[in-house]
């Protein structure tokens, strides 16, 4: 049945409670004609044959091609949208989801080049993949806090998505998710993440920096590969194994930090053309294994930095001041018994500064009166302080 031409719908129960979900207008092929411009207020409810229907769902490509459309009201009733519901909306501009919405179909969104932001509400559980793959003009999104997993190629070809912070919430992000997502600088993950899939950072050419969390045990198959202006990567100590060109092309590295004691299992090609004199920063002990460990061993400058056991017997304190400054602070060490490094990063996770601190000094001038004001973090061992230039 039809609301004035305007909308499709499909029964979903013919008893009480009635519902019905809004269709597409072609059943055969998933592809509507063009509709004429502006916007579509969905209805709450709808009446056929005395019955009042309550709309529930955003049916499977309702609304895919709608290429005129700009935006979409969506009311409270619907829990649901379906897959590829809004694909080829290439007007659509911005959204909002109701929070009675629990869950987005695979390629919802895919391909609407002209949404610049969304907000998802905290009613939604996971983003199935392809689910905003494409949406070219999408410079942010906030994620719900109650998402657990970011499907395959959600965010795939983003080009203008600039950062995103996942919540703390997200334990699995899928493969190829942020592939050629060409301006993204920066992500920060949680340490709930367990497993970041294979291709995830593929052709992010803006990726400065990456630092990954505790929780990740496996770098998969060309996860950075092509990630041209990364600049520096941090691996944790639980890593275990690197992938094939997990690190393939990553030609603009300056250094590299691995923090396993044990080296990781690298393949022959896992950083294929990195130069192999950048610096390597690896726990003192483990030097000599690195040294001689396969296809690390073609890395030629080794640096030693504190291991985990040496700062946990060492007791280091730190203390940053003053804080704020106009640009110039002092960091007090306190316990240092090795040679460690200093690295400051800006916002957006760029590092912009590297110190190094001998055994036993006291104190390290941090000089950041050419950089602009804003919040910086200084990174010494295992703690981290918070800089803020005024």
């Amino acid at each position: 049945m039809s609301d004035g031409q305007t909308f499709y719908f499909k029964i979903t129960s013919a008893t009480a409670p009635y519902t019905v979900e809004v269709a597409s207008q072609n059943v055969d092929y998933p592809y509507n004609p063009i509709h004429s411009a502006g916007s579509r207020i969905i209805p709450a409810t709808v009446e056929y044959n005395t019955n009042t229907y309550a709309v529930t769902a955003i049916g499977d490509n309702a609304f895919s091609g709608y290429s005129n459309v700009d935006s979409f009201v969506i009311p409270n009733s619907i829990t649901s949208i379906g897959k590829g519901a809004f694909v080829l909306c290439s007007a659509l501009t911005s959204i909002t989801i109701p929070n009675s919405v629990t869950s987005i179909g695979s390629s919802c969104f895919s391909s609407c080049t002209s949404l610049t932001s969304i907000t998802l509400p905290n009613s939604i559980t996971s983003i199935d993949e392809w689910a905003f793959s494409g949406c070219s003009d999408l410079t942010s999104i906030t994620l719900p806090n109650a998402i657990t997993s970011i499907g395959k190629a959600t965010f795939s070809r983003c080009s203008s998505l600039t950062s995103i912070i996942i919540p703390s919430s997200v334990t699995t992000i899928g493969e190829r998710t942020f592939e050629f997502c060409t301006n993204l600088t920066s992500v920060i993950f949680p340490n709930a993440v367990t497993s970041v899939g294979l291709e995830c950072f593929r052709a992010c050419s803006s990726l400065t920096s990456v630092t990954l969390p505790n929780s990740i045990t496996t770098i998969e198959d060309n996860t950075f590969i092509d990630c041209t202006s990364l600049d520096s990567i941090t691996l944790p100590n639980t890593v275990t194994s690197i992938g094939n060109a997990a690190f393939g092309n990553c030609s603009g590295l300056t250094q590299i930090t691995s923090n396993a004691i044990i080296p990781p299992t690298a393949q022959w090609n896992s950083f294929f053309s990195i130069p192999s004199a950048i610096p390597v920063y690896v726990p003192c002990e483990s030097i000599d294994a690195y040294q001689a460990a396969a296809n690390w061993i073609a890395f030629t400058n080794y640096q030693c930095f504190v291991g985990l056991n040496d700062i946990l017997s060492a007791e280091t304190q730190t203390k940053l001041y003053p804080n704020p400054t106009t640009g110039s602070a002092i960091l007090e060490v306190e316990g240092l018994t090795k040679s460690a490094d200093v690295f400051v990063y800006d916002i957006t996770g760029r590092k912009v500064k590297t110190y190094n601190l001998q055994p036993n000094q006291t104190h390290l001038s941090i000089d950041l009166t050419s950089f602009a004001k804003g919040i910086y973090q200084v990174k010494v061992l295992n703690q981290t302080k918070k800089l803020i230039i005024n």
